[in-house]
Order: C-alpha cells, then sequence, then structure tokens
C-alpha cells in the first residue's frame, strides 16, 4: 500500500509499512478522512488480524473483534 505525501504535483509517495510482518490483504480509506485506514494482514501475531490506523498508517491498533 502507497500513500501520497503532499497535494501538489511535487510531493512523493511513500509505502506505508505494514503492522508487523506479512502484507496487506483487503484495506479501506475513510472518503472523509484519508489518515483513516481499515486493513487485514495476512500474518499477525497469531494468524491473520484486522487493523486500524487514524494517521495514515504511521501506528496501527489491532482489531481483535474482527479477527
Amino acid at each position: 500500500m502507497w500513500r501520497y505525501q503532499g497535494t501538489a504535483p511535487g510531493g512523493t509517495w511513500q509505502q506505508v509499512p505494514t503492522p508487523g510482518f506479512g502484507s496487506f490483504g483487503v484495506f479501506a480509506v475513510d472518503p472523509n478522512n484519508p489518515n483513516r485506514i481499515i486493513a487485514s494482514t495476512s500474518a499477525g501475531f497469531s494468524g491473520p488480524e484486522m487493523v486500524l490506523s487514524l494517521n495514515g498508517g504511521t501506528t496501527w491498533d489491532r482489531l481483535v473483534a474482527l479477527d
């Protein structure tokens, strides 16, 4: 997953790191707040898990109830 940093053509693309090992599966970005991302990851501590970021993927919180 990648995010665009900036609002002008001179911005840069930055890779959003996964919250651990593995890779992202399905993800969605809030159309009203692009810093809010919900995603599935393939390799959490105990297998696939759902995670939420409120800061564009800088940090992630597990959504255990959705695993």
